[in-house]
Order: structure tokens, then C-alpha cells, then sequence
């Protein structure tokens, strides 16, 4: 992941998550606080268990790839936000995590899961599956969610796009 460009990485068991984070996003959404996001409210059970996504999937690799620009516009400049700075991010991060499939792919495999035939299956996730981004990056040790509800890696801020890759290995 680092050899990627991937400032932080790491693995969480795919399972529903907890039942505080399940009822505070059920309250969110019912309260209304999602705005004009009507599309937080479509495949509520799978946001609340990725499983239902991937049928065996048993774990979660989460990545973060930092976007803070390297050069910033001038003041004189029109401004805009850090993240649109680049190419569009979802090109960007699933190439990487494809990439980083291919990578996990070639290393010597370790006999089938139970139930399980053939090698591992693998589902990319980048703002395309309903998925709770920044809990699994908090369940898979990236950081904490601040204050401002981003994630806050140590030592590296809160500049970070997050992808997923849920996987049956």
C-alpha cells in the first residue's frame, strides 16, 4: 500500500457494525441532518453490514491517500477545496486499489476458507458503495474521528480520501 502512494492502510473483520453507530446513523438519517443526500437513505442494511455486499467477505483493507496539494493556488487566484485540486479522486483511488488487488493477488495464497472455492473475491469501494468510510478506517486502526467528523490519522491530519476493498480473504 505504501509502494502505492497510500499514507495509511490497514484491516478490519467485515461484520455489522456496532449497534451505538448503527442507531446514531438511523437517528441521523431520520432526523433529516443527510440534507439534500437522499441517497444516504438507499441500502441502509448494507451500510450498516458490508457483508451484505459481498457474500463471505471477511475482512475490510482500508486505505487513505492523502490530497493535500503540494503547491497551493495563489491568494490572487480563484479558490477552491484541496480535494478537487488533482483528477477526479475516484479515477485515482480505484486505480490504486486495483492495483493493490492485483498486488495481494500474486502473493502465495494460503488454502480456501471454509465454504470457500477458488481464490478470494474483492469489491473496490470509493464513494460508489454504500459503506461507512471513516468507521471502518477507525476500525482498521487508521485513527479517530474528530470533532469536524473526519478522520484524523496521527501525526498526518485529516486530508485523506478513504477506499475500501472488502474481500472474502
Amino acid at each position: 500500500a505504501r509502494e502505492l502512494d497510500f499514507t495509511a492502510c490497514g484491516v478490519a473483520r467485515a461484520e455489522a457494525v456496532d449497534e451505538t453507530t448503527a442507531q446514531t446513523f438511523r437517528r441521523w438519517i431520520d432526523e433529516g441532518r443527510h440534507g439534500s443526500m437522499q441517497y444516504m437513505e438507499n441500502y441502509l442494511d448494507k451500510r450498516l453490514d458490508p457483508r451484505l455486499l459481498l457474500p463471505g467477505a471477511r475482512s475490510i483493507i482500508v486505505v487513505a491517500l492523502n490530497y493535500y496539494p503540494a503547491q497551493r493556488l495563489s491568494p490572487t487566484q480563484l479558490q477552491f477545496s484541496y480535494y478537487a485540486y488533482g483528477r477526479d479522486y475516484h479515477d485515482v483511488m480505484k486505480a490504486k486499489l486495483r492495483l493493490l488487488v492485483e498486488t495481494l493477488q500474486s502473493l502465495p495464497t494460503t488454502p480456501p476458507c471454509e465454504g470457500q472455492e477458488g481464490g478470494s473475491s474483492f469489491l473496490l469501494c470509493c464513494d460508489t458503495v454504500p459503506i461507512l468510510d471513516r468507521y471502518w478506517a477507525f476500525r482498521a486502526g487508521l485513527g479517530w474521528i474528530g470533532k469536524n467528523n473526519s478522520l484524523i490519522i496521527p501525526g498526518a491530519g485529516s486530508y485523506f480520501f478513504l477506499g475500501e476493498i472488502i474481500t472474502t480473504a
